[in-house]
Parts: structure tokens; sequence; C-alpha cells
């Protein structure tokens, strides 16, 4: 799972719970919140609402890495592919 803290005072703001393993890795921008699992999937969070947005599925293992470049995102895994999500 994924919490959100307050950075000021400490207090739990959320609990983002749809990953079926461990959060490997997270990227955010604005108000989303990417994140990448040993599940195999990239989870868009709005962080606002704490809420999932939308699941993206492809990779056979574990995603390891995410970035942002040309207004997609991009995942790398376990299984040695780079995915491209528009």
């Amino acid at each position: 799972s994924i919490r959100r803290w307050d950075a000021k005072t400490g207090a739990l703001l959320g609990i983002l719970q749809e990953h079926e393993g461990p959060v490997s890795c997270m990227l955010a921008r604005g108000g989303v919140l990417y994140s990448g699992s040993e599940d195999a999937t990239v989870k868009k969070w709005d962080l606002k609402r704490c809420e999932l947005d939308q699941t993206f599925k492809g990779h056979l293992d574990g995603v390891t890495c995410l970035v942002i470049a040309e207004g997609c995102i991009f995942s790398g895994a376990k299984d040695a592919m780079i995915r491209r999500w528009d």
C-alpha cells in the first residue's frame, strides 16, 4: 500500500491500496501519482481524492521504474521490456 502523509503535521491523509504486490517505484506529477509494483502493473492515482484512476497492464514481471517524457508514461520492468502508456 501507499500512505499519503501531511509533511507539516505528520497526519495520515490517505491510504492507496489497489496493488496486489509490493510497490517498487512511484512518480508524482501535479495532483497525480503513478505507482509501479511487483504485481506487474502501473497505477494512476488522483492524490486529491486518494482514489485510483487507471490501471495499466502489459508487463509480465514486476515494474521497477517510471518516467514521464513527451507527455507519456514509460515503465521498465523485470521482464526486460519498456512500455509506453499514453
